[in-house]
Parts: C-alpha cells; sequence; structure tokens
C-alpha cells in the first residue's frame, strides 16, 4: 500500500515536471517567466505553500472534530441507556 503511494506520487511529480517543461519550451509563457524578478517566485511559492497547509490542518482538525463527537455521543448513549435501565429498575 505504501509502495503504491509513493509510485502515485512519483508518477504526480513527473507529470508536472513534463508539463512545466512543455509550457517553457513551446509556449511565450517561458519568456515571461523567466523575464520576472526571483523573488516574485519565492512569494508565488509561499502563496502554494500555504494554501496546502491550510488545506493540511483543515482536514486534520476535522478528523480530530469528528473523532471527538463521536466520542462524546457515546458517552451520551451510556448515559441514556443507565437512565433507562435506573427507571426500569424502579417500576418494578
Amino acid at each position: 500500500m505504501n509502495n503504491q503511494k509513493t509510485n502515485k506520487r512519483f508518477a504526480l511529480v513527473l507529470l508536472l515536471v513534463i508539463a512545466a517543461v512543455f509550457l517553457m519550451t513551446q509556449t511565450p509563457l517561458g519568456v515571461i517567466l523567466f523575464g520576472s524578478p526571483w523573488w516574485v517566485y519565492l512569494v508565488l511559492m509561499g502563496i502554494v505553500g500555504s494554501g496546502y497547509l491550510c488545506y493540511k490542518y483543515s482536514r486534520e482538525e476535522r478528523e480530530l472534530e469528528e473523532k471527538w463527537i463521536e466520542k462524546e455521543g457515546h458517552v451520551f448513549m451510556e448515559r441514556l441507556m443507565e437512565e433507562k435501565e435506573k427507571r426500569a429498575s424502579q417500576k418494578t
């Protein structure tokens, strides 16, 4: 399973590299990119990295929140069952 993930990531990176090389050599985009100052690329990488981290941590937070909600639901259901048993024993 882990080897499959690694292969998929490698294939995605390779595809992105091939697409970037194509764009640089076959379109005027390469001229525009190479004509820009180097710090612009650092800013763009920062924006992309920030977006990725935002997505990653929001997904992790959502998963933790769902686990907490599920745990609290189980606690609540146990309390309901205990109360139900307590009422049933009081009736008899």
